[in-house]
């Protein structure tokens, strides 16, 4: 994966609540954190987990391990600002919803000041291919490009241009099915 910056989380420079984790079950049972009144702090990153999908929240957080993470999406974030020579993460180019064949050529064109390609991935067909993990955006199940197609001319795009015109991807996952074979796909790369 060295000639392809893939992010799992979104960058982002908004105000999200505080919250109080001393009271750590619901009505079911269950996990749920309380917001705290009137308070909130900045946060840069939203962390996307496998294992909070599988519903392992408490565990993960009290272990330390979500403070640990944090640190290091601090540390991902700093590496990206300096990769792109820009201080402030606002200052990032997207292209936002890179789920087509022309949307990713257009922003790997010569020329382009695009830094970041944000890309839906569903499980779906793209032409005789079904069930697969493809660029498309609920509740569309069809596209013309695959993950596997996106990632390889991302890659082919970074080995081939100059240092200062490669791009990152960040993928937002609509489909639990894509996760595994698509960071498989991405280990392998």
């Amino acid at each position: 994966m060295s000639n392809m910056v893939v992010s799992s989380t979104a960058i982002l420079a908004r105000r999200l609540p505080t919250y109080d984790n001393s009271k750590k079950n619901d009505s079911q049972g269950k996990h749920k954190h309380r917001k705290q009144h009137g308070t909130s702090h900045p946060v840069l990153l939203d962390v996307v987990d496998e294992e909070r999908m599988q519903g392992k929240e408490w565990e993960w957080e009290k272990s330390g391990e979500y403070g640990r993470r944090a640190m290091q999406c601090g540390e991902n974030l700093s590496k990206t600002l300096h990769f792109f020579g820009i201080s402030n993460p606002l200052d990032i180019i997207w292209s936002h919803a890179t789920n087509s064949s022309a949307k990713l050529e257009r922003a790997l064109s010569k020329g382009s000041s695009v830094m970041f390609l944000e890309a839906d991935v569903n499980w779906g067909s793209c032409g005789s291919l079904k069930d697969i993990a493809v660029m498309a955006h609920p509740p569309s199940r069809t596209s013309d490009l695959t993950f596997q197609e996106f990632c390889l001319r991302v890659v082919e795009h970074n080995r081939v241009c100059p240092h200062n015109a490669r791009v990152g991807v960040k993928f937002d996952f609509k489909d639990p099915r894509c996760i595994v074979p698509c960071l498989t796909f991405l280990r392998e790369l």
